[in-house]
């Protein structure tokens, strides 16, 4: 994979976002890319981006209804044919190795989509790589039927992919099994240029004190509501217990 030319396709690409992180990681290692994307806020050089630019996107509820229905997400239809297009005429141009790599979140197959494609035309490698379990674990509030399609609508690219990499190793674990999927595996942790470079020292807890960190955002199912339940819980069965609770966060 060394010798290669990656091809990164993502769709909009906020600053300090997970796939500006992982991009700019890739970077600084000097690693050899090209970024595909729709539109894109990072600090990247220009040359290494291209940004395609449509604007007319399917609302979430119709994207969902086309996986569950047809097993592809149509959500930025209009960008994956510019972006198949694109890639394609420029593999011809240069005539490197390339490979194609999906960088996925759940609630956007389209990168996976394209990678496939150009994949079908012009015999590249597809390495995948995802910051979100495909499909969300059971728990987080998507229905079974909806589920099973998620699976369905991937299941292809995992075949034809030959590496895949998520950014904690349950994840890998998860997804790898899930898909059957017979690739090289392995682990690639993105962590924030703003934790990295963090001058913030976290004192050790004092004795009898539990502490409990969440790194991430508070949106959908990922609330903190089962563990304010749990501790109330074990209030109402141990009411002698001295007990004092305290959020961090913004």
């Amino acid at each position: 994979m060394v010798n290669n030319e990656l091809i990164i396709i993502g769709v909009d690409v906020k600053n300090e976002s997970p796939l500006d992180r992982f991009i700019m990681m890739l970077y600084e290692n000097k690693i050899q890319f090209k970024l595909i994307c729709n539109t894109y806020e990072g600090n990247l050089q220009q040359e290494l981006v291209h940004s395609i630019k449509i604007n007319r996107k399917l609302d979430v509820k119709k994207a969902k209804a086309g996986i569950a229905l047809f097993k592809h997400d149509f959500s930025n239809f209009y960008f994956q044919i510019k972006a198949i297009a694109y890639i394609s005429e420029y593999i011809d141009k240069n005539k490197n190795n390339y490979i194609l790599l999906p960088f996925l979140h759940m609630g956007d197959f389209t990168p996976l989509h394209v990678a496939e494609k150009v994949n079908e035309n012009k015999n590249c490698q597809i390495w995948i790589h995802t910051v979100d379990p495909l499909p969300s674990v059971i728990g987080w509030g998507e229905k079974q039927i909806f589920r099973k399609a998620v699976v369905k609508t991937i299941q292809s690219a995992f075949d034809k992919a030959s590496f895949f990499s998520a950014n904690n190793p349950q994840m890998t674990d998860y997804q790898t099994k899930l898909m059957k999927f017979k690739g090289h595996t392995f682990t690639m942790y993105s962590l924030s240029n703003i934790v990295q470079n963090s001058d913030v020292k976290l004192n050790q807890p004092t004795e009898n004190k539990v502490v409990f960190t969440y790194a991430g955002s508070f949106y959908g199912k990922r609330t903190p509501d089962q563990l304010i339940y749990s501790f109330a819980s074990i209030l109402d069965n141990n009411p002698n217990l001295n007990y004092y609770l305290e959020f961090y966060g913004n």
